[in-house]
């Protein structure tokens, strides 16, 4: 009985010192410290269409951004997109527009009268930017090898309004697609299933469109010089890119890909939702990779030889 009273006492003598060190901690925190909240949403956003145009020599783009959405519950008079640092050339709606304007983080439309709940509306955005985050150029201009320029996005975990404008919050799912126009020779790749390729105007748009909802940080674009290689997981078609200089490790760097899809699948029980898999290695990417819906980022750090 002695041994349980003294296990209790030490027991109680533990807890009380917790208490203690807690009370002190909270005593020592400033009175005001930030709470972070997701962002509200007054509009559910259904769709995002992107047409981007690189300028590879100046690290800038022009492009369009259409942006479908209904209004939640309540008549919405008011959108505001994320959107840092945007040029916008012009703007027009589906939707009476009583104005708009650019704050430099934000695009707010303003519309009269407000729009209904659950009447989807569309806006459509021009605009040119120079992004310093979010998409980044590689090119010989900036001592990258001549041949191998391409840029690369990284959205996580608020960047992607740095280079167009929507809705940059993990609490928000919308499907996407991605037109972009480079030079002819240049590969895009970008989330879901490539639906076209065309030239026109002595430059190549490629359309990418993915048509399962999924947050903005994972909306991804790559274009450039690249090489690959190819494999299948079932009806899963996949492809490991690199640029040509490094193709030759690219086989020996991803051969595992099939077999790790496989034992993902048996392990949670839940296929691969995804059209395809792409992996794309570029240079000085900000991280090892980011994993991005049906296409992964990666630094050219995980290329390895056999040696």
């Amino acid at each position: 009985m002695q041994k349980w009273i003294a296990v209790a006492a030490i027991r109680l003598g533990l807890l009380a010192a917790l208490s203690l060190g807690a009370e002190r901690a909270a005593a020592q925190a400033p009175a005001s410290a930030p709470r972070q909240y997701a962002p509200s949403r007054e509009a559910d956003l259904l769709h995002l269409a992107l047409d981007v145009t690189p300028d590879f020599r100046q690290r800038s783009l022009t492009a369009q951004a259409t942006v479908r959405f209904k209004p939640i519950a309540l008549p919405l008079a008011e959108l505001r997109l994320d959107a840092v640092d945007l040029n916008v050339t012009n703007l027009t709606a589906t939707w009476k527009v009583l104005g708009w304007q650019a704050t430099g983080e934000r695009i707010i439309v303003t519309f009269d009268p407000p729009i209904p709940p659950d009447r989807e509306v569309s806006v459509v955005i021009g605009y040119q930017a120079r992004p310093t985050e979010g998409l980044y150029f590689r090119t010989a201009e900036l001592g990258y090898p001549p041949g191998e320029e391409h840029l690369w996005s990284q959205g996580e975990a608020v960047s992607a309004r740095h280079w167009y404008p929507g809705m940059d919050s993990p609490n928000e799912k919308y499907t996407t697609e991605i037109t972009c126009r480079v030079p002819e020779g240049m590969v895009v790749l970008s989330n879901g299933r490539k639906v076209s390729e065309e030239r026109s105007g002595g430059l190549v748009a490629v359309r990418w469109l993915q048509d399962k909802p999924h947050v903005n940080y994972l909306v991804a674009l790559v274009a450039g010089r690249f090489e690959k290689v190819e494999s299948r997981y079932g009806d899963i078609p996949l492809a490991f890119y690199t640029p040509p200089s490094q193709i030759e490790q690219a086989a020996n760097s991803f051969e595992g890909t099939a077999d790790m899809i496989a034992f993902f699948e048996q392990e949670l029980g839940v296929p691969y939702p995804w059209d395809k898999y792409d992996q794309v290695v570029v240079q000085d990417f900000v991280a090892g990779g980011m994993e991005n819906t049906s296409l992964t980022i990666l630094t050219d750090r995980t290329l390895f030889t056999d040696a």
